[in-house]
């Protein structure tokens, strides 16, 4: 059940390390939180773990249910071409962007950003998502 926050500098996903068990009023289990700091992109739904065998990085390390770092992205090339046309545009992409992929039961999400970082933590989801929007929004203060 992976929620994703996102805004043009960073994407957070929120998801169960596993299945959540009804308590005190609200689902509770032990959650982690992925912060893809720089990002430039972000693809977020299928497929989903039964049709993950059709998506064209499988059979190249892709499994389900974990987060892959990508190697010489293709995509990565791609965005970087369809900047080339920004009167600015500086290249070598590929020496500080990164292509991150983490497969759920559901849903698979995708990010080209310059870094990663996990946490666990332990409050209750509704919380949890609380102090991941708030943390988003701190950035913007001055």
């Amino acid at each position: 059940m992976p929620h994703m926050f996102a805004n043009g500098h960073s994407v957070f996903v929120l998801f169960y390390l596993r299945s959540p068990l009804p308590g005190r009023g609200s689902l509770t289990a032990p959650l982690a939180l992925v912060q893809f700091a720089g990002a430039h992109a972000v693809l977020f739904g299928g497929p989903n773990d039964e049709a993950l065998s059709g998506h064209h990085l499988y059979g190249r390390g892709l499994g389900p249910h974990a987060i892959h770092e990508v190697r010489a992205s293709r995509w990565i090339s791609d965005a970087e071409r369809v900047n080339s046309v920004h009167p600015h545009h500086q290249g070598g992409w590929h020496a500080w962007l990164r292509h991150f992929v983490i497969t759920f039961h559901d849903e698979t999400l995708e990010c080209l950003a310059r870094d990663v970082r996990a946490e666990t933590c332990t409050s209750s989801f509704p919380d949890a998502v609380q102090a991941t929007a708030t943390r988003m929004l701190d950035w913007w203060q001055p």
